[in-house]
């Protein structure tokens, strides 16, 4: 992708539908129904690395960077196992340039449902991990370079979450959530409490 001045170039092709596309330190991160998450240099167009090795569709990642090492978690679809992966790349620049796909990804056994969506919040050199699903909940999770610990989750939605991230509001962060129930909700960073429910729609809230 470059300036509109320029035009648009194509920096790949994946073999199924794309889910969805994100931009975070200097890289493109597409993940899709080929099941795979490919990363792509922004400044250069080149891909960078593909993670392979998902049994389902990958429906949504997100990437940033902690004590110089490159981070990329990505959520899927699932049958009952392996829906969320934790995939952690020291320097990018310093691996082949595509991933070895027998590297093995780490995944999160706490959840068994599809994840559908997944964010990141840095705060005070604090790393949080944000994902929502089938389970009609959000969680978050603090990461480390191999390893996750579960926070909290926040329950409350009568249906799938299909977006969920933190916002500004004021002098104070927050989660927000959107779900098949029609509603958005505002959660406190501090008590994890809901502090609103934002109603209106006629239909399913697909993406936030």
């Amino acid at each position: 992708i470059v300036p509109m001045s320029e035009g648009f170039v194509k920096v790949g092709r994946h073999e199924g539908k794309v889910m969805s596309l994100h931009y975070g330190e200097g890289y493109l991160v597409s993940t899709s129904e080929d099941k795979t998450v490919r990363l792509y240099e922004a400044k250069s167009k080149e891909l960078k690395a593909i993670m392979s090795g998902f049994s389902y569709t990958v429906n949504d990642a997100c990437i940033f960077k902690k004590d110089g090492h490159l981070f990329v978690i990505a959520g899927c679809d699932s049958q009952g196992e392996k829906p969320l992966y934790l995939a952690c790349f020291a320097f990018l620049e310093r691996c082949l340039p595509l991933m070895d796909p027998e590297q093995p990804l780490y995944y999160i056994t706490e959840i068994t449902k599809p994840v559908f969506c997944v964010s990141h919040h840095e705060s005070s050199a604090r790393h949080t991990i944000l994902t929502g699903g089938k389970d009609n909940s959000v969680s978050l999770w603090d990461i480390e370079k191999d390893a996750y610990a579960l926070r909290t989750t926040l329950v409350g939605h009568e249906g799938c979450i299909r977006g969920c991230g933190t916002v500004k509001c004021g002098d104070d962060e927050v989660v927000f959530s959107v779900s098949h129930d029609k509603t958005v909700r505002l959660w406190s960073l501090e008590t994890y409490r809901c502090e609103a429910v934002m109603s209106g729609h006629s239909d399913w809230i697909t993406s936030a």
